[in-house]
C-alpha cells in the first residue's frame, strides 16, 4: 500500500472513530417529546393544598402582569410547553370548551423562552391566563409533573382534587366538573 492511500484509510478511521465516541458520549436534547410517563407518584397529593405561586404573565390584560392561584374558585391548572405535541392539543381542547367549564384554566408555560411562549399564545388564541416559568421551578419543584403535558384540578378551598400526566380528553374535562 502506497503511503497517501494509507493516511487518507488513516483519517478516514480516525474520523468515523471520533465520529461514534462523541454520538455515545453526546446525548442532543429531545425536542419532540409528545409525554413522558413514569409512574403514578406524580404531582401534589389529592387532597393536599395547592402550592401557591407567582408568576410574570405571559398574556397580561386588564393591567395584570402576575398570575397566581385565585382564591374561592375550582381552577384547572395545566403546564405545557411549545415543543410539545400533546400540549398543544390540550390547549385547542382547553380553549375551545373553556366558556362551558365549572372551572377556571389557569396556564403555565414550562421551560420555554419568552417568545416562544408569547407565539405559541398568539398562535392558539390563548384566552385564559398564562403564567411563565422559563426554568421550570413549578414543574420540578412544588407541582413535580414529570412530564408534560400536565393538568392539576384544585377546588374552591384550595386542595388538589386530581391530577392528570398526559393528554387531556373532553370527556375527562366533563368528569373533572363532577369531581367538583
Amino acid at each position: 500500500m502506497n503511503r497517501k492511500l494509507r493516511i487518507v484509510l488513516f483519517s478516514a478511521t480516525l474520523v468515523l472513530s471520533i465520529a461514534v465516541v462523541l454520538s455515545l458520549l453526546i446525548k442532543p436534547k429531545l425536542n419532540n417529546i409528545d409525554t413522558l410517563t413514569l409512574s403514578n407518584a406524580y404531582g401534589p397529593p389529592v387532597g393536599s393544598s395547592a402550592p401557591n405561586f407567582n408568576l410574570v404573565r405571559l398574556n397580561p390584560s386588564g393591567g395584570s402582569t402576575e398570575v397566581s392561584l385565585p382564591k374561592g374558585q375550582n381552577v384547572l391548572l395545566t403546564f405545557f410547553a411549545s415543543w410539545c405535541t400533546d400540549c398543544k392539543a390540550d390547549l385547542t381542547l382547553l380553549t375551545s370548551n373553556s366558556a362551558k367549564l365549572d372551572f377556571k384554566i389557569i396556564g403555565v408555560d414550562s421551560g420555554d423562552t419568552l417568545s416562544d411562549g408569547k407565539a405559541l399564545i398568539k398562535e392558539y388564541k390563548i384566552d385564559f391566563a398564562v403564567g411563565f416559568d422559563p426554568n421550570e421551578t413549578l414543574v420540578t419543584g412544588s407541582y413535580d409533573t414529570k412530564g408534560l403535558p400536565f393538568s392539576v384540578l384544585i377546588n374552591s378551598k384550595g386542595k388538589v382534587v386530581t391530577s392528570h400526566l398526559g393528554a387531556l380528553t373532553k370527556s375527562l374535562l366533563i368528569s373533572y366538573s363532577d369531581k367538583l
